[in-house]
């Protein structure tokens, strides 16, 4: 749990500055292009995602998973051996990939923008998915050498980019410009990303074409290619969502639902230092049941803690969110905020059941609930698209991330015989009655909003162990900038 809450903190303080850099730029974004243009800009980068995650073929995640084994044992060589298999066969593929989407440039323009007004500088987006690539390789080899501080310094690098280059470029270009900054930001950040391998890895690290082994190319594939077949069907229904909404709604009703999963999307940024901490964790605990069923427990608890706090303050003050983050344009955001909050809170929650059930090689069980839970989440929105519209879509996203949760749990209760603490059950059954509650006193003035704080504060006071505010005293003495040690 120190380690965890180490990892939070150091990560976590980069993401506090990556979301502010990004709420900066969403917010002059909103107020230079609106709400179609936030349309456009969402589903250019979910085309995007789906072209990327299929060039991926899984190798980076296999890099993740051998670099780590192979570093742990300094034989560096041989990681410089997964690094080049990596990278030449990511920069064949994704060229391919290009090429391919080259030929059907106007049937996409035409799903994504309904026109083919961007039909040009949707070149320059398809462009941005090799250096994207290689960039994840990259930092997925920082990774392995778990540099947490390099990687809090390398997370922040591309909202620095993003917010100097799209602002300029819009400005310049309007909302074509928004389009260009997709291959700008995906360059600067492979530039940025080769910086730090020359700097920190490039002499125990080589890059070479002796290096490329068809052998070692199969062994990755093969190991990473349920994981990225599951990440693929996902961004294939996030983008057939948003061409849905697109084509009833047009892009400004795919503004608001884009916007909505903008701030949403924040609370995701917590999995970036889960990650870090769960997959080197799990990965060496797993064999034994009991220890991994504790460790996802207290995982599970701190998560919750620490994310029903932040929904319900998001939630509350939602009108003074939308108009800080976004613009008066954007208001109905409000209409669907608390489903698509509930969404990514079982989002969070899930990835802390799921990814364990992949790291034990349960690949055919992983992927079995991915596709499950696409086709419910796909089929709900669009019957309830229908009747309610936006609504339809966010109640549809709750309902079907719920669902995954629970199948995560019945999975690992079969594989590993994993068990909830029945704290964890009471904390998620009040955190939900608490974001309902919450939800219905958003309407009310600031006065009364002070209810649901201060419930929540009692909620807070009831679930936390005395002892657990002494060892984060304790901590934080400790890695306090002018305690006595460092002095």
């Amino acid at each position: 749990m120190r380690k965890l809450f180490h990892t939070t903190v150091v990560i976590g303080f980069s993401q506090v500055l990556i979301i502010l850099l990004q709420i900066i730029r969403a917010k002059l974004v909103a107020l230079l292009i609106g709400p179609a243009g936030v349309g456009v800009i969402g589903n250019t980068y979910a085309f995007i995602s789906v072209l990327e995650n299929i060039c991926f073929l899984g190798f980076h995640t296999a890099l993740l998973r051998y670099a780590s084994e192979k570093i742990s044992e300094k034989k560096y060589e041989e990681t410089g051996r997964l690094l080049s298999t990596a990278f030449f066969i990511h920069i064949f593929i994704s060229s391919l990939g290009i090429v391919i989407a080259l030929l059907f440039l106007q049937k996409i323009n035409i799903s994504i923008y309904q026109n083919l007004n961007f039909l040009f500088v949707s070149i320059f987006a398809l462009l941005a998915v090799p250096f994207a690539i290689l960039y994840s390789d990259l930092a997925n080899l920082f990774n392995a050498f778990n540099e947490v501080k390099i990687l809090a310094k390398l997370n922040i690098f591309p909202a620095i980019i993003s917010l100097c280059s799209i602002v300029p470029l819009i400005i310049i270009f309007g909302l074509k410009g928004a389009i260009i900054t997709i291959f700008v930001e995906s360059l600067l950040m492979f530039l940025v990303g080769f910086y730090f391998y020359r700097r920190y890895f490039a002499d125990r690290i080589k890059i070479k074409k002796s290096f490329f082994s068809k052998e070692l190319a199969l062994k990755m594939f093969k190991y990473g290619s349920a994981f990225q077949i599951a990440i693929i069907i996902n961004s294939v229904a996030a983008y057939f969502l948003k061409v849905m909404v697109t084509t009833k709604l047009l892009l400004a009703g795919a503004g608001i639902f884009n916007a909505a999963l903008s701030i949403g999307g924040y609370l995701l940024m917590l999995q970036t230092p889960l990650g870090i901490y769960l997959y080197p964790k799990i990965s060496s605990i797993y064999k034994d049941g009991q220890e991994t069923k504790t460790e996802i427990n207290q995982m599970l608890r701190f998560f919750l803690i620490l994310l029903t706090p932040i929904i319900i303050c998001v939630l509350l003050f939602s009108d003074i969110v939308i108009k800080l983050l976004l613009s008066k344009a954007f208001l109905a955001v409000g209409s669907i905020l608390l489903w698509i909050l509930i969404a990514r809170f079982f989002e969070v929650l899930q990835y802390l059941i799921g990814l364990p059930l992949f790291i034990m090689g349960r690949f055919k069980t992983y992927l079995g609930i991915v596709t499950t839970f696409n086709i419910v989440l796909v089929g709900l929105s669009y019957i309830f698209f229908k009747k309610f519209d936006l609504l339809g879509v966010a109640i549809a996203q709750s309902i079907s991330y719920a669902l995954l949760f629970i199948l995560y749990f019945v999975a690992a209760r079969r594989t590993f015989n994993f068990k909830f603490e029945w704290n964890n059950i009471f904390y998620i059954i009040s955190a939900l009655c608490l974001f309902i509650m919450t939800n219905y006193f958003r309407n009310y003035d600031l006065v009364h909003r002070v209810i649901p704080l201060l419930i929540t504060l009692f909620w807070l006071i009831l679930v936390i162990k005395k002892r657990e505010w002494v060892a984060l005293g304790n901590y934080l003495k400790e890695h306090w900038p002018f305690s006595r040690q460092k002095i």
